[in-house]
């Protein structure tokens, strides 16, 4: 089963960001080129430069066969040179069975086009009422991001656990695919 669903992730991570790569305004008729921040001094900035806030929903599934489906919020920050971006951030995530999530983690990406970046992430999930490293998973995936406006971009992200701290017996094989919009800033 987790071979098949790491393939499924797979096809639909490829899928989207061939997508993503055929919509951007610079195949649009007009040529109106993708959306530049500007600093103080009238310089172009790299769109993927900053911090950002989000929102976001998406679904937990358990080997159990069990979906927890959640809304999500959080917050993070990138930095680009040239088509590489580095960034941190964390999220919490709240919903049904009384599903309380924090996960913090990295990414590292590369900007496909001015405005759409594919990334891998790392990072740690723990339980979000009393986080604690020693019950933790370490969740590994890949993510699209786009922008849609000046400042908003959408993406959309699957991952699954690498590795387990804590008693393995009782946390189990852990997958996600979450989606959502960032306001950058």
């Amino acid at each position: 089963m987790r071979r098949t669903a790491l393939k499924t992730l797979g096809l639909v991570a490829l899928a989207a960001a061939a997508i993503a790569y055929l919509i951007n305004p610079t195949f649009a008729a007009d040529k109106g080129g993708p959306p530049v921040k500007v600093d103080a001094e009238g310089n172009a900035k790299n769109l993927f430069t900053g911090c950002y806030g989000q929102v976001g929903g998406g679904g937990l599934f358990a080997e159990t066969s069990e979906v927890l489906k959640h809304f999500a919020v959080g917050a993070g920050c990138d930095w680009q040179v040239n088509a590489i971006v580095v960034g941190v951030s964390g999220k919490y995530a709240f919903g049904e069975a009384d599903l309380r999530a924090l996960t913090i983690s990295g990414r590292i990406g590369w900007a496909m086009n001015p405005h759409t970046l594919a990334y891998g992430h790392v990072g740690l999930l723990m339980d979000g009422r009393r986080p604690d490293l020693n019950d933790s998973i370490v969740m590994g995936g890949i993510g699209l991001e786009t922008h849609i406006a000046r400042n908003i971009t959408i993406f959309l992200e699957a991952a699954t656990d690498l590795g387990k701290w804590g008693d393995p017996s009782t946390l189990p094989q852990v997958y996600e695919v979450s989606g959502g919009a960032r306001i950058r800033f």
